[in-house]
């Protein structure tokens, strides 16, 4: 019995000797559970051939069911008899003797309880307070009858060290706790069972200097602890084993759930004159896989809004050449969204926005270009997605996931819907755990699908490689799972490359200490012992390798590692054309140049198309397009090694890169470019936090608002100013900050007026001998001529702002002519005034 992602209980049976075609199925009911199920049969107790099930639903209630072997049958789930209304948190236990069951579990505020069933009835008894509740004893419990007594193991923290515990159960005297000897510090509940008549096994993960792996450690008949030993040599990180006893053989059976969902299994029957176990009949020292315990992949259902692309507005795609102006993207990653050549590509340009576009190489690109990837990190009331390093793409189900690490170290992504080509609202953090000791990541991600589920390494803070597998939940969101995988003794500051070969996990990385490449394999349940060195890669890599599976005409599979150093000018690259199991090593080529590829100023990605390779790389092969991305693609050829043959046939693809940095509004969708002269344009309400209006005008620009959020204003003016100048050109234009916007304000005319006035009393004669008049220019902004008329009237018989300073005091008077639409130097010259007003032109005022 297993619990999956979503809380379910699903069941399957079998053995050495074949398992259940029918696979893995819900038991009946629709009984949830967050915590670990508790199984045990009953046969030999007297109360019947059958298997009890037991297990604490979210409201914390302890359910039991039962399972008829003989007829694949289930009963109904029931509640045993609780008048004390008990709520059970964490997995309770089951453990039984010839003639009754007890099944033990821990309520949250009364302790650990018991209850008993036997055949008989006289030994019956309902719940009862074994312990109480006590510190760090909040864990799922194990129980085990052993030479005559209920044992209960638990597990406790103390100073974040895991300990393990037992007690007799005895109805008669509180709970005597004991320490199992010898563990280091556990980091996963325990489990026990029989491994014969005289030996008990414990089994918990172990934190250790390897890992976190699970150990073992029995107990003799004489209550003698021997010592802890390795299950198996799979090295398996954090994966909740379980041990269960045998009714047909004196085996123990120790499953567990490998980092990809699966469950593994393994048996072991004491040593001779040993304290250890062995490998029994039919079995190795190595979990195998339980047959259709691989989850298979889950499509979600159709999301609906609107169409990303329909909805793009008009002035999305603005202008050729805004990426070379960024001077490059600083990342990509690609990922195929259908049959055929159909890709959407993630592109990080220089100020950390991320732009995607969906394509087919072998017909077009899209007609919009590039537009941005909507969502802000973490929610609406943060701020615009941004990432400091390359993001990763990759295609699971009908949705592709893109994951970023944030500008503050954090995990996030977004997800695109194919069938219904939206987005979700925001990207949503992945919580890293302890990730490095800081719960942070300092490299790009790399992401594949393997065994049904997203796998997501990156580098911490610490240069260790971070291993997370987020469970896809009901919405397609990646749901955090608690534990974190630090890959064992490898340290880098520089994201791995990663793939799946020959369905195995494969991680290739730079060391931080000797800048030596590496590679690492590891299956469901278990990775090679060492790191071992990638060969030629004694050069300083840029950035991430990239990997790419490929199958050569004569149907082999290979891989294909490439690399970018930070001295060479081409792109490099490595075959592995097979994998030796037991020892994880690939059979790999020499170190070749990539024919075709120029030089790469950014990290190459890849994506795998049946037998083609397809590379794209931001590269110099046009010098008009300085960072333009292209595509190459590739065949592998057996009669060259296995080595990649750049197909011309195919060409050169550039993949146009047609859209700018596009302002994203309050809910961090594209703003569509200004409205022209007199177009409504209503401002939000209430104003988003951190938006900024800024007032565009010009002689050759349509007046209107550019609004733009950002995290302060000189951001959201730059990002303004990046806006007007690639939608409207370099120059003649200007922005004004709104502090409050009003509707209709900024749409208005420039109008310009040019006013004269007589002086009072004359002023004495100029040389000409004209009296004295006097003009001034200035502008206005206006929703008609006359408005702005009003406002010139007041702004010239206003003596803060017309009187020259040798005026003796007589106050303001009305001008006598105002003309309207004069340019400065025209007013000067008298156009458009009174005759009076001209003739004091010479008087050069």
């Amino acid at each position: 019995m297993a619990r999956t992602s979503d809380n379910r209980l699903l069941f399957t049976t079998g053995g050495k000797g074949g398992w259940d075609s029918a696979g893995w199925r819900e038991i009946p009911g629709n009984v949830l559970t967050g915590y670990r199920p508790a199984l045990r049969s009953l046969s030999g107790t007297g109360l019947g051939d059958k298997v009890l099930l037991a297990a604490v639903d979210p409201s914390g209630k302890l359910r039991t069911i039962q399972y008829q072997p003989s007829s694949g049958s289930f009963s109904t789930w029931s509640e045993p008899s609780n008048p004390a209304k008990l709520k059970f948190t964490h997995g309770p236990a089951i453990a039984s003797d010839s003639t009754s069951y007890t099944i033990v579990a821990n309520d949250a505020s009364l302790g650990i309880q018991a209850m008993r069933q036997s055949s008989s009835g006289a030994q019956s008894y309902p719940w009862k307070q074994f312990a109480p509740s006590s510190f760090g004893g909040q864990f799922d419990l194990s129980a085990e009858f052993f030479h005559g007594v209920v044992r209960v193991f638990r597990m406790t923290y103390l100073n974040d060290t895991g300990f393990l515990e037992y007690s007799d159960l005895d109805q008669s005297s509180p709970a005597s706790w004991r320490y199992v000897p010898g563990n280091s510090d556990a980091r996963t509940a325990p489990s026990v069972a029989l491994a014969g008549p005289d030996t008990l096994t414990l089994v918990s993960t172990q934190l250790t200097p390897e890992g976190e792996e699970p150990y073992y450690v029995n107990m003799g008949a004489s209550g003698v602890w021997g010592n802890w030993h390795r299950v198996a040599k799979n090295q398996l990180d954090s994966s909740f084993p379980s041990v269960s006893s045998s009714n047909v053989s004196p085996n123990t059976h120790v499953y567990v759930i490998g980092m990809d969902g699966a469950v593994g299994v393994t048996a072991m029957k004491p040593a001779a004159g040993a304290d250890s176990l062995t490998a029994a009949e039919g079995y190795s020292d190595s979990f195998v896989t339980v047959p259709g315990s691989v989850p298979s992949t889950y499509f979600r259902p159709t999301p609906s809004g609107p169409d990303w692309v329909a909805s793009l507005p008009a002035g999305t795609g603005l202008n050729e050449g805004s990426w070379e102006t960024q001077a490059g993207s600083a990342g990509v990653s690609a990922a195929p969204i259908g049959s055929g050549s159909s890709l959407l590509i993630a592109r990080r340009r220089t100020d950390g926005r991320l732009y995607a576009t969906l394509g087919d190489s072998t017909t077009t690109w899209p007609t919009f270009g590039w537009a941005p990837v909507p969502g802000k990190l973490g929610g609406s009331a943060a701020a615009p997605a941004t990432t400091p390093y390359p993001p990763s793409a990759v295609r699971y189900a009908n949705d592709v996931y893109v994951t970023v690490v944030g500008p503050d170290h954090k995990l996030y992504f977004q997800v695109y819907n194919l069938p219904s080509r939206t987005w979700k609202a925001d990207w949503k953090e992945i919580v890293a755990g302890e990730a490095g000791g800081q719960g942070l990541f300092y490299s790009g991600p790399s992401m594949v699908v393997w065994n049904g589920t997203v796998h997501i390494v990156a580098a911490g803070a610490d240069h260790s490689l971070i291993w997370k597998n987020p469970v896809i939940g009901a919405s397609g969101d990646l749901v955090n799972r608690t534990e974190v995988i630090h890959l064992p003794g490898f340290n880098t500051t520089r994201a791995p490359g990663l793939a799946v070969f020959e369905n195995r996990l494969v991680v290739v990385a730079q060391n931080h200490g000797n800048n030596l490449t590496h590679y690492y394999v590891r299956d469901s349940f278990g990775g090679s012992a060492n790191w071992r060195n990638v060969p030629g890669t004694n050069f300083v890599l840029e950035d991430a390798p990239s990997l790419a599976l490929s199958t050569a005409s004569d149907g082999r599979a290979v891989l294909h590692m490439m690399f970018r150093s930070s001295s060479q000018d081409s792109v490099r690259y490595i075959t592995a054309s097979s994998l030796e199991i037991d020892s994880a090593t690939f059979t790999t080529s020499a170190m070749r140049l990539l024919p075709a590829a120029k030089t790469s100023q950014e990290q190459v990605t890849t994506v795998s198309d049946g037998g083609l390779t397809k590379l794209f790389e931001v590269s110099s092969h046009d010098p008009q397009r300085p960072h333009a991305l292209y595509e190459l693609v590739y065949e592998t050829e057996p009669a060259n090694g296995y080595g990649m043959v750049w197909k011309d046939r195919y060409g050169l693809s550039y993949v146009p890169k047609s859209t700018t940095e596009v302002p994203l509004d309050g809910d961090g969708k594209p703003i569509p470019a200004p409205p022209g002269p007199g177009d409504p344009w209503v401002p939000p309400a209430p104003p988003p936090v951190n938006w900024f209006v800024f007032c565009l005008s010009g002689p050759a620009v349509p007046d209107g608002y550019l609004p733009a959020p950002d995290v302060d204003q000189s951001g959201a003016l730059a990002q303004a100013q990046q806006f007007a100048k690639e939608q409207y050109g370099p120059s003649g234009w200007t922005l004004t900050p709104e502090i409050a916007p009003v509707a209709g304000k900024c749409q208005d005319q420039t109008f310009t007026f040019c006013a004269s006035w007589w002086r009072i009393p004359p002023a004495p004669p100029l040389p000409n001998g004209a009296g004295g008049y006097w003009w001034q220019y200035a502008s206005f902004q206006a929703n008609t001529q006359a408005e702005a008329q009003q406002k010139a009237l007041a702004y010239f018989t206003d003596p803060a702002t017309h009187v020259d300073p040798a005026w003796d005091g007589y106050g303001p008077v009305p001008p006598d002519s105002l003309a309207p639409g004069l340019t400065a130097a025209q007013c000067q010259g008298g156009q458009g005034l009174s005759a009076e007003a001209r003739a004091g032109t010479a008087g050069g005022r």
